[in-house]
């Protein structure tokens, strides 16, 4: 589940907005808090804790075990409030007017945050989930880009699964399949710090390894943590993106997806759903593959004695609970 670092001030204009016009202002921002996500709130006193009374009661009382509430009794600061950098689920929303502190302190975070001024618009980008068809032919919603389906999010960490992202042929190259989608990775993603891959081995594909990865990190940069990961015998059969704030999933019935010119040509329609962890069913449902593939991941470290952490996978070898 996500955490979410909350100034009561967006939660007590939410609730003021939606209670003036219940028709006009949804209620699907509020919802999110109450049950979405775990709510680091600041700015509250002893007194709000202890009322039942007041707008804050419902957030701050009897949301159950699934999500959390803790309190700060100072208002988030833009340059002194702790934030814990190891944990790349995190949004945040802030009681900041000054344009100097809002953009100091979205540089700063480099995650989702959105202000009093345009919060709702920022929540309403995160919770999109888009559904394209991945067909030949002329269809409605068709996949035709990977910037489609990559979300216009502050992302920092990727991690693809994908058993046949490594390999190509003569008429489905790699220059056409997974460079295309690095490159579109690269051109939206500005702060990217890591992408692992991981992808089945197999022993008839000729492709060489090491120059994939050269080739990766010369189009993502020298800063980028790339990791590239066969795996052995049965996996995941279906292909998936995942980012800091969504789940990318790819249907299992495709191999390549572009010709030598660059043209979507697929024998088997299929479709890419883009799942939103704004609604925490669906960090559920990413978390048993996240758990795999971490568990892959650390196995392949001992073995070639590498130290670098992957934050979306290290993120699920526990059950963590910042918010407590």
């Amino acid at each position: 589940m996500l955490t979410t670092h909350l100034d009561k001030e967006i939660y007590i204009d939410a609730y003021q907005k939606f209670s003036s016009d219940k028709i006009k202002n949804p209620k699907d921002f509020i919802d999110y808090l109450l049950t979405g996500s775990d709510v680091i709130l600041y700015g509250i006193t002893s007194e709000m804790e202890d009322s039942s009374s007041n707008i804050l009661s419902e957030l701050l009382q009897g949301r159950g075990d699934q999500a959390k509430t803790s309190t700060r009794s100072e208002s988030f600061s833009p340059t002194k409030t702790p934030v814990n950098a190891d944990n790349p689920y995190q949004v945040f929303f802030l009681n900041l007017n000054d344009k100097d502190d809002q953009i100091s302190v979205t540089k700063r975070l480099r995650m989702l945050v959105g202000f009093k001024d345009n919060y709702y618009q920022v929540f309403s980008e995160f919770k999109k989930e888009p559904f394209f068809r991945v067909d030949s032919e002329v269809v409605k919603n068709k996949f035709s880009d990977w910037l489609q389906v990559l979300p216009d999010m502050p992302v920092t960490d990727i991690v693809i699964s994908d058993p046949y992202i490594l390999k190509s042929s003569e008429n489905y190259p790699l220059s056409s399949n997974l460079y295309r989608l690095i490159q579109s990775i690269k051109d939206r993603y500005h702060n990217i710090v890591s992408v692992i891959i991981f992808s089945k081995n197999d022993k008839n594909d000729k492709n060489d390894l090491k120059q994939i990865r050269e080739d990766i990190i010369r189009i993502l940069g020298e800063k980028t943590l790339v990791r590239t990961i066969l795996f052995q015998g049965s996996g995941e059969h279906d292909r998936h993106i995942f980012t800091n704030y969504h789940h990318v999933k790819i249907g299992s019935s495709l191999n390549f997806l572009f010709d030598n010119d660059g043209i979507l040509k697929v024998k088997n329609p299929s479709s890419i759903e883009v799942h939103s962890y704004c609604n925490p069913k669906h960090f559920e449902q990413a978390e048993p593959v996240l758990k795999l593939l971490n568990k892959r991941f650390e196995e392949i470290k001992r073995k070639k004695g590498w130290r670098e952490k992957s934050r979306l996978l290290n993120r699920h070898s526990t059950v963590l609970r910042e918010a407590q």
